[in-house]
């Protein structure tokens, strides 16, 4: 919207005839963001940047909102001038109306903001009256699509732009987690997944390691600065958009710990098979998913000798092969991680 909508002299003077406009920026007033962003969803069943909401003058109530409109009116949507006149004329002739509107609107947000949290006790028993085997499938389900949108060449999701993605990342992680898991209790091949063949843990980790080795090796990462762009501006990950956001970066160090933590365990399963010289020819390294406490173990480590394969069938561990060229030097998240704090910090 910016150079489709905010840097058109048309749209600017559409909108200095019929408004004040305010811009606020979401970072420095999480505060006021919040509230709108409420409204916002409630109203379209949806949220984002940019968002657009419409208040009255005297009380500022919102009384309309929405996230993207583009420049002109294409595929059933209206264009931001289009909502601008038809808001402007909306407001000449229904002002009462809209005013009302407004009234019972903020009279329902008021509501909802001003509820107390749930209690750690409540939020534990709905998460524990949830059923696991649901639980599962909304996991497998979301990896699944997810996966489609997977770049196996460049890594990363869909097309440029691209962005980092940490909570899809985080997911797939689970997920990989979970399929061995379940490869591991059957002994052998992962069941179906929404009347489909499922992936296996080892694609679901490969797309995940992948995805941040290319994201830390290319210019959405600040290589002196530390911390993220906000996602890349072509597919090959080289040409950031030069905006750093506090959102992004917090939740993507706790992704590259996640995945320090990943192949700090792999390297040292494989120095301690290299030191025993047993079991572990060959072997990619137990992968410790570090938020479900279950192993990911290379197949060669689990057929190892009579005592080692008992061991991990006797245990939480499960069998997974990783090639040994996806496991990134555990230095590098490590450095990530580094830098991205450093950022936050200042």
């Amino acid at each position: 919207m910016e150079h489709e909508s905010f840097e058109s002299e048309e749209t600017a003077a559409i909108m200095n005839k019929h408004f004040i406009n305010i811009k606020v920026d979401r970072e420095e007033r999480p505060d006021v963001d919040r509230v709108y962003m409420t409204f916002v969803q409630a109203l379209t069943g949806g949220g984002g940047w940019p968002m657009s909401v419409w208040l009255t003058p005297g009380e500022l109530k919102p009384f309309y909102g929405g996230t993207y409109y583009p420049g002109v009116d294409q595929y059933g949507m209206p264009s931001f001038p289009t909502i601008l006149r038809r808001i402007a004329q909306l407001w000449s002739t229904k002002r009462e109306d809209l005013e009302e509107q407004a009234s019972t609107i903020m009279g329902q947000l008021e509501e909802f903001t001003s509820s107390p949290p749930a209690s750690p006790g409540t939020a534990a028993a709905a998460a524990a009256a949830v059923d696991p085997k649901q639980l599962l499938a909304a996991v497998r389900g979301c990896a699944k699509s997810l996966m489609k949108g997977y770049d196996p060449k460049l890594g990363g999701f869909g097309g440029p732009p691209k962005f980092p993605r940490p909570s899809e990342i985080n997911l797939l992680l689970r997920a990989a987690t979970e399929q061995a898991a379940i490869g591991g209790k059957g002994g052998g091949k992962v069941g179906s997944m929404a009347g489909s063949k499922a992936l296996s843990a080892q694609q679901l980790l490969q797309a995940s390691l992948h995805s941040l080795q290319v994201m830390a090796a290319g210019g959405m990462y600040d290589q002196l600065g530390g911390g993220f762009h906000r996602y890349s501006v072509d597919e090959y990950w080289h040409v950031p958009h030069f905006e750093k956001m506090m959102y992004d970066n917090p939740q993507l160090a706790l992704t590259y710990l996640d995945a320090f933590r990943i192949t700090l365990a792999a390297q040292r399963q494989q120095q301690k098979a290299a030191a025993g010289g047993s079991s572990s020819s060959g072997a990619a390294g137990t992968i410790a998913a570090a938020d479900a406490g279950a192993a990911l173990v290379s197949p060669a480590a689990a057929a190892g000798s009579g005592a080692g394969a008992a061991g991990s069938s006797s245990s939480s561990s499960s069998s997974l092969a990783v090639e040994d060229d996806l496991l990134m030097d555990p230095r590098v998240y490590a450095t990530v991680v580094r830098g991205v704090l450093d950022y936050t910090r200042r």
